[in-house]
């Protein structure tokens, strides 16, 4: 009997062995080909986002916009035999065609030309008629991204989308990942766990070299370092590499990603730009010249915009001798007029600097403010830290638990959640730099996942889950029928019970079935009846033992 059940661990054994190596094999080759169709899915939601609307006026710019194959045009033609409705396609040529009117050409040509060519084609036909023309689907098209991945990656896009639209989601979901060590980088060339950049992006389009700059665009609203993609456009991202460090005298201190040939004065604008009472003709640049030794530099005003900076700089803006520092705060949000406000460190509460901004709008969520608060933040979590340096496999469910519980937070940051936090935040007094946030109230819920309908909809009091199920279409026939609750003002996500109340901003999750292939169901048979073998063969040698001993 033992010899038999041996025999059996050890074909299982052998089973299990041989099935690994084909689903290694398989899963590999699988998980390739789906990164060349379906880049990005695991990484980011990019690509669950519809765009299918026919709301198009808010994004569409009629002398911006270029047609081409795919998008899908509105037809109503009025006449006294009657209306005609119909949608029009561009087709692959660029071409629209016209029952009974003919072609029309219209790729590469604006939404309005576009539009005047098919209404003047119509009015060669038939001078009689009343022609309304409108756009009712963008097209879609697939941009190569490359430069940090192994292997070729696209992603969905439109022309009405901008670089950052399209890339931001999958830097800040990579980013994320990066930081929290739940990164999946097997096919990622990241051997040092960087970022990747915003700065230093560039799309190559035909034979010209943009470069995107998503930090200026941000700071300036400069639309240059943010241009709309364009279908054959392959953007090319890159790590975070060279920084500089900027102090002193700068309304926004701190350490930046810098380009190539970036000069002082670019990265003081960067920076926020001069304080009032920076000493302009007294800047201080501290530069290493190996790993040992520095060397100081001194500029004055004019020399600045000539002056290229390089990694590892200590750019140090130095303010006038007598000056005593004056202390601001930025606000934000839904206060009557938002800005920089001055304070005394550690005296001006929020309250007064609420009041000299007029005062909160009606849109204002007093149970949602936050204050990032810079002093704060200077203090590491040093438990975080150490528990970062331990390997994934030999961490305890405790400090895993940490981990996941520090992704949700933000060090630094206070909030208000209640109306009893809110007044005691009132009170709470300012440092230097701080910056105090007002979100508008959100007068919605989310339902996602599998429903026919998934969106947002207006927040009701009275509705219950299942109500807001049956608004979003209902459960689709992949649905699990296990209900979760994503709470908007911690983030966690719950399994739903009637205990839970939904509230404004909250997120329903209708999660689909995973179907599993026969190999999959053959693989968890085998998993199971190996560990029945392998407890089989324990059982048995300790009887055998037992045995010995009688």
């Amino acid at each position: 009997m033992r010899f038999f059940l041996i025999c059996i661990f050890i074909s299982l054994a052998f089973l299990q062995n041989l099935k690994s190596n084909f689903e290694s094999t398989y899963d590999l080759e699988k998980n390739r080909s789906s990164y060349k169709e379906n880049s990005f899915q695991k990484q980011s939601s990019f690509n669950s986002l519809s765009f299918n609307t026919t709301l198009l006026d808010a994004v569409v710019d009629p002398d911006k916009y270029l047609v081409g194959p795919g998008d899908s045009f509105t037809f109503n033609i009025l006449s006294a035999d009657g209306v005609i409705n119909m949608n029009l396609y561009v087709n692959p040529t660029g071409e629209i065609l016209i029952p009974s009117v003919g072609k029309v050409y219209v790729n590469n040509k604006t939404l309005k030309q576009s539009i005047n060519s098919i209404e003047n084609k119509c009015f060669e036909k038939y001078p009689n008629v009343n022609v309304h023309i409108s756009l009712n689907k963008i097209r879609q098209f697939k941009i190569q991204v490359k430069g940090i991945y192994d292997i070729v990656n696209y992603v969905n896009a439109t022309p009405v989308l901008r670089v950052s639209d399209v890339i931001e989601p999958i830097i800040e979901d990579y980013n994320f990942k990066n930081q929290t060590s739940e990164l999946d980088s097997s096919l990622i060339k990241n051997e040092n766990k960087k970022l990747i950049s915003k700065r230093n992006i560039k799309i190559l389009r035909n034979n010209d070299t943009i470069h995107v700059d998503l930090l200026a665009f941000n700071r300036f609203g400069d639309y240059s370092k943010n241009p709309y993609v364009v279908q054959g456009d392959i953007i090319e991202l890159r790590f975070e590499e060279n920084f500089v460090s900027i102090y002193g005298g700068i309304n926004l201190p701190g350490e930046y990603e810098i380009v190539e040939n970036q000069n002082l004065f670019e990265i003081i604008n960067i920076a926020g730009g001069f304080t009032k009472n920076a000493d302009f003709d007294h800047i201080e640049i501290s530069r290493f010249i190996n790993k040992k030794e520095t060397t100081n530099i001194f500029l004055n005003y004019n020399e600045i915009i000539d002056f290229v900076i390089k990694d590892s700089d200590l750019i140090n803006i130095r303010y006038f001798k007598d000056y005593k520092r004056q202390d601001f705060i930025t606000l934000n949000g839904e206060v009557m007029y938002p800005g920089t406000y001055s304070i005394n460190h550690n005296k001006t509460t929020i309250r007064e600097v609420l009041d000299k901004a007029g005062g909160l709008t009606e849109k204002a969520d007093v149970n949602q403010i936050e204050i990032n608060n810079l002093g704060i933040n200077m203090f590491q979590d040093l438990e975080f830290k150490r528990i970062s340096l331990i390997p994934e496999q030999f961490r305890s469910d405790e400090e895993k638990s940490y981990i996941k519980a520090r992704a949700y937070s933000s060090m630094g940051v206070i909030k208000a959640n209640s109306e009893q936090s809110y007044d005691k935040i009132l009170d709470f007094t300012l440092n230097r730099n701080d910056h105090i946030s007002v979100p508008q109230a959100l007068d919605y819920i989310e339902v996602i996942g599998a429903v026919y309908n998934p969106g947002r909809y207006p927040f009701d009091k009275n509705f219950n889950l299942n109500q807001y199920i049956d608004i979003a279409g209902g459960y689709t026939k992949k649905a699990k029928y296990t209900k979760y609750i994503v709470k908007s003002k911690s983030g966690y996500r719950f399994k739903y019970n009637n205990k839970i109340n939904i509230e404004k901003g909250d997120i329903i999750f209708i999660p689909e079935k995973i179907e599993r292939s026969n190999w999959d169901k053959l693989k968890e048979t085998l998993t199971i009846l190996s560990q029945f073998g392998t407890l089989i063969v324990i059982i048995n040698g300790i009887w055998g033992k037992n045995e010995k001993k009688y």
